[in-house]
């Protein structure tokens, strides 16, 4: 969960939902200039949570290991994306990230058969698949942790990195359709650094939606039936005035006060802040 520490703003980043475009435009990424652009290796950054796959930890892993950094935040925020778009942008970002020109042809309508059939497998076998809105853990349900940089991270249901327990606890939920208003929210809260720009972009999801078999489409939503709502609910989510936010935070600080911190709420002693990810 990257973390704007000057705006005291964290970024809950799902994967594949135009969150190297957000880490770059908050700050966090700016000793990486050409992520996103270009094969681009990070180091662990514990006090960004950023790097590494940190960028990836969910709401319930950051209550339960760096409670200290979760508390600081005056605003917690998230992007969600159509849970089928969401699974055609892993899968081509998996087989052919920064690669163009690549044909929708009957070849790469199979694999991509092959992998949604893998995918209900790995759905079948991992319970947050199941239980999602307990949120990515120390541990789930079945005893079964799962390390920052894994793999299924990319796959793991949208609502399993919002939820910890059952209980939503980000402040705002912006549709991927939404970003326009995502990056002038994130202006008026003074955190952002430079404009939105397109990052891991390819016409490839788009092109290969169209082709995708109904069956495969069916099955993909199935497995994300939850995300779907997440998704839904972020497109219809009411959008605050901006005049009268900037108002307020230009009257904080003219007065010298602190914006109110949203009371998230931190795990017991017994999940007390640790140096390494879960």
């Amino acid at each position: 969960m990257p973390i704007n520490e000057t705006s005291r703003v964290g970024f809950v980043h799902i994967p594949k939902c135009g969150g190297t475009s957000i880490e770059v435009a908050i700050g966090v990424a700016e000793k990486y200039p050409r992520l996103g652009l270009e094969r681009t290796s990070t180091t662990l950054d514990y006090d960004h949570l950023f790097g590494g796959g940190l960028q990836h930890l969910s709401v319930r892993e950051i209550r339960q290991s760096y409670a200290a950094q979760w508390t600081a935040l005056d605003f917690v925020f998230s992007v969600v994306r159509n849970p089928v778009d969401r699974f055609l942008s892993q899968f081509c970002w998996e087989y052919y990230r920064f690669q163009s020109n690549i044909e929708v042809s009957s070849v790469l309508i199979d694999q991509l058969a092959e992998r949604v059939a893998h995918l209900k497998e790995q759905a079948e076998h991992h319970p947050l698949f199941n239980t999602p809105h307990e949120g990515i853990g120390a541990a789930n349900g079945n005893d079964q942790p799962v390390k920052p940089a894994d793999p299924i991270r990319h796959l793991l249901p949208q609502a399993s990195y919002l939820h910890d327990q059952g209980q939503l606890v980000v402040e705002r939920l912006y549709a991927i359709e939404n970003m326009p208003m995502l990056e002038n929210d994130l202006r008026e809260r003074q955190a952002l650094c430079c404009p939105f720009e397109k990052r891991m972009a390819s016409d490839l999801t788009s092109r290969l939606k169209p082709a995708m078999p109904k069956p495969l489409i069916d099955a993909v939503s199935d497995i994300y039936a939850s995300d779907f709502a997440l998704h839904e609910k972020s497109l219809g989510a009411p959008r605050r005035s901006g005049s009268s936010f900037g108002m307020l935070r230009a009257l904080q600080g003219m007065l010298g006060l602190k914006q109110k911190t949203y009371d998230r709420g931190v795990h017991s002693p017994a999940h007390a802040p640790s140096d390494e990810p879960t």
